[in-house]
């Protein structure tokens, strides 16, 4: 385990992102969540992520802070979300196992082909409003993050621990995506946002 906020993963000094985030139903995830909490408390190599940030990110708008995106932009871009993402039905999703990784502890989300659409959907949205320079965020399966990585840690005890815990599945609801600001917090390793809108799934309530 090594830590997450380092790198290329560090945004500028002083930069918030626009983001478009999948952020789970408390009561759904929460039984999940805590079965494995009671094991990362054991590892002072990681910092898990508080229920209230607990996502999953869609899509970014990468080369520029959130600062420098205009009202009337900000506006275009919140208006092609509803479109594309309005053509998206609602779904569901399987959420359960953690895996320890190279700089957190993820949890995977199955299946992922409508997660994968949706994802496609919002980073659709931000290159039809700021180019294709702005969407630059790396496309790997979907996951959720539960701890990031804060120092360097043994991985294989700390997976074969959340192995041991393993069993909690919950079946999360997908009917929408959160427009944000985002800011990273290096000395708490903690990623937070402000919301700016909710934009539902087409069909969703």
């Amino acid at each position: 385990m090594d830590r997450y906020l380092r790198g290329a993963r560090l945004w500028p000094d002083g930069w918030t992102k626009l983001r478009v985030d999948f952020v789970p139903r408390l009561p759904e995830i929460k039984p999940v969540t805590d079965n494995y909490r009671p094991v990362l408390a054991r590892f002072g190599f990681v910092s898990p992520v508080k229920d209230e940030w607990l996502h999953e990110t869609l899509a970014v708008v990468d080369d520029r802070p959130a600062s420098e995106v205009t009202g009337p932009e900000l506006a275009l871009f919140e208006g092609r979300l509803r479109e594309r993402l309005g053509a998206v039905p609602p779904f569901t999703v399987t959420v359960g196992t953690a895996v320890a990784g190279r700089c957190g502890v993820l949890l995977d989300i199955a299946p992922e082909d409508e997660f994968q659409e949706l994802r496609h959907q919002a980073r659709d949205a931000v290159v039809e409003v700021f180019g294709e320079d702005a969407d630059d965020y790396e496309d790997e399966r979907p996951r959720i993050s539960l701890a990031y990585g804060t120092a360097l840690g043994d991985s294989r005890l700390l997976q074969s621990r959340l192995r041991s815990a393993s069993g909690r599945r919950a079946t999360l609801t997908v009917d929408g995506a959160r427009l944000v600001e985002a800011v990273q917090d290096r000395k708490q390793h903690e990623i937070r946002w402000q919301e700016l809108a909710f934009v539902p799934l087409g069909g969703a309530g």
